[in-house]
């Protein structure tokens, strides 16, 4: 079935468009919302500091 929307994997542009929503849907919902949480991220994979385990919870339902 031939595509109709969207790049195809492995497409050079995909990484660079999936950088690109990450940066401005995550990144920056994370700095707004959860300011004290420092985080890096490498391409789709994230790690977020918390400071407590209620922080973490919190933070992960919010992401859900």
């Amino acid at each position: 079935m031939a595509r109709s929307k969207g790049t195809s994997q492995g497409a050079v542009i995909s990484p660079l468009l999936a950088n690109l929503f990450l940066h401005y849907c995550m990144d920056e919902w994370l700095r707004i919302k959860f300011p004290s949480c420092q985080f890096e991220r490498y391409a789709d994979d994230c790690v977020i500091h918390c400071a407590s385990e209620q922080q973490a919870m919190q933070l992960k339902e919010a992401l859900k």
